[in-house]
């Protein structure tokens, strides 16, 4: 186990803010290798923490009245660090505005040790503008189509809203309610699949948005 500030070679860091919600996540991370954990109880310190270190791959955190602030100091230091929240309520209000502060996924306190390594994906991949140019030709989409499938490819792994969907596609706020994304996000769905198999996989995440996985997800 490593403690506050502890450190080692490794290829990627994590940085986990403990209480209970997050403790089993904590757990598993401790377990992998080639991870550099920096643990903390304390918002404060967790924000010396990721204003200290060089390189901050990812940071686990619990939904608390500081969280907010922490997401946005983190992602100023360190823009490609994931960010995940640990809800125990995870209700569409606090989903939205950790997303909004910039977390790439919140999951609930009682997630699964599986269903947190599909979702965290470590290490992380990238779809670069070459491949994304690739795949966008392949794939013979309509306009509103390829907009949606290149604002997806622009942040693979990470939440996209259906807000920002509706400001890159018509330039309007998303209603709660307005499902004018489902049928062009089924096509684009059918047509990866026909063209790549499962390299490329569009999750929907209920009522906030979209994520592309650039590759299938393990078990």
């Amino acid at each position: 186990m490593f403690k506050d500030g502890e450190s080692r070679r490794a290829e990627v860091t994590a940085l986990v803010v403990e209480d209970q919600e997050t403790q089993p996540v904590r757990t598993w991370l401790a377990q992998t290798e080639g991870l550099e954990l920096l643990r903390t109880r304390s918002f404060e310190r967790a924000r010396r923490l990721a204003g200290s270190v060089r390189q901050l791959d990812f940071m686990v955190v619990p939904s608390d009245d500081q969280t907010i602030g922490l997401i946005f100091f983190t992602k100023l230091r360190h823009p490609d660090c994931r960010v995940v929240v640990v809800d125990s309520m995870t209700d569409e209000e606090s989903v939205v505005e950790a997303l909004e502060a910039g977390a790439d996924d919140v999951v609930r306190a009682d997630v699964s040790r599986r269903e947190f390594s599909a979702r965290l994906r470590l290490p992380r991949e990238g779809i670069d503008a070459a491949e994304a140019g690739t795949i966008l030709a392949r794939l013979q989409l309509t306009p509103i189509e390829y907009a949606i499938a290149a604002r997806l490819m622009q942040t693979p792994g990470r939440v996209v809203t259906r807000d920002a969907l509706s400001q890159v596609t018509d330039s309007t706020t998303w209603t709660y309610g307005d499902r004018k994304f489902d049928v062009h996000v089924a096509k684009i769905r059918r047509k990866l699949e026909q063209e790549f198999g499962d390299r490329y996989v569009i999750r929907t995440i209920r009522s906030i948005g979209y994520v592309l996985s650039d590759g299938p997800v393990q078990g």
